[in-house]
């Protein structure tokens, strides 16, 4: 198996993600997401509230820098599988129906808090930020025990139709 095919099966079976941002006088921050991801280009979404800091932060800098770990925790000494990931974020407004309605199907309960609607009217302090994804870092000793540092290029080229 290739590195890309268990880098995105890795993802896809992720929940809760990382993002640090970094702040306007240059000291990072980390926040915890749900997220959604989209391979072909390379997309990360989620969901957050305009002031909240890294959102903030995202309007001011778009560099980011994240993790996902979604193996089990048992202990030091076990066998780590997790995914890093550089990119560049940004906040979308109501004309990103269809990526929201994609974050929205994995995570129906947020049709409470936010939609494309709510958005247009100013009836949500909620936003979907975008990450695109220049490099991913998988790490796998379980996949890829000889060598289980991967660097994974994010695809940017291919559109959607």
């Amino acid at each position: 198996m290739d590195a890309r095919t268990v880098l995105e099966e890795y993802v896809r079976s992720g929940n809760l993600m990382q993002v640090a941002t970094v702040s306007d006088v240059g000291y990072p921050a980390v926040c915890h997401v749900w997220y959604h991801v989209w391979f072909r280009p390379d997309r990360i979404y989620f969901i957050s509230r305009r002031d909240r800091e890294h959102s903030a932060n995202i309007r001011q800098d778009g560099h980011v820098a994240g993790g996902i770990v979604t193996i089990p925790l048992s202990g030091l000494g076990q066998t780590v599988r997790g995914v890093t990931f550089k990119g560049r974020a940004r906040e979308l407004g109501a004309d990103a129906r269809v990526e929201l309605e994609r974050f929205l199907v994995r995570w129906p309960h947020a049709r409470n808090i936010i939609t494309t609607e709510r958005i247009a009217s100013g009836d949500t302090t909620s936003r979907l930020y975008e990450i695109a994804v220049g490099e991913w870092v998988l790490f796998d000793e379980e996949t890829f025990p000889e060598s289980p540092r991967r660097v994974v290029p994010g695809i940017e080229n291919f559109h959607l139709n």
